[in-house]
């Protein structure tokens, strides 16, 4: 029996729509705006978080594979809703106010999508980090010295914040591999 080349043409036809129909999704319902605002579906413009109006804290999580990691949280002191988007940048900072070294490798390389809080929401980013010292760094003991705490700078803003920090050293010259932030 041989078959019918309508059918199978009528098949092909309905397996490739129904492929494209799957591949759509729905528009994100906030926007980002090129004044620095974001605007929620049938809403108001949303000013990105600044430093002024999150209060930050770590939280330990549960250990990685060959290091540590904890939780960046964030909350949203601000009287209104603010969007927080991305990465932001992150500074440890010594037990006499010095500048540690501090690099960042972010875990994706997708463009995270924004998140709008409303006051008192909280969201967070995942960090990761080595306990071992890296060939360039002095001493096998200790790879550098204890941070005292964090400063984190949201993205869109230039100011930070000071998170205490009570992991002790961050190895590789202050490596942390980090996860976009995240509604928790």
């Amino acid at each position: 029996m041989r078959a019918d080349p309508r059918r199978l043409l009528a098949a092909l036809v309905a397996v490739v729509t129904g492929l494209t129909l799957a591949a759509c999704g729905t528009a994100s319902p906030r926007t980002a705006d090129v004044d620095g605002l974001v605007q929620p579906a049938g809403g108001k413009d949303v000013p990105y978080c600044g430093a002024h109006m999150l209060r930050g804290r770590m939280a330990p999580a549960e250990p990685a594979d060959g290091g540590r990691q904890a939780m960046l949280r964030l909350t949203n002191t601000f009287a209104g809703a603010c969007v927080l988007q991305g990465y932001g940048e992150l500074r440890l900072i010594g037990p006499e106010g010095q500048s540690l070294p501090t690099a960042m490798r972010r875990t994706s390389g997708a463009v995270p999508d924004p998140l709008v809080l409303d006051p008192g929401e909280r969201a967070g980013m995942l960090l990761r980090w080595g306990t071992t010292a890296a060939p360039s760094e002095r001493g096998a003991a200790q790879c550098q010295p204890d941070p005292a705490y964090l400063l984190v700078s949201p993205a869109h803003d230039n100011d930070r914040f000071r998170v205490n920090w009570p992991f002790g050293p961050v190895c590789r010259n202050g490596l942390f591999q980090l996860t976009a932030f995240q509604p928790i």
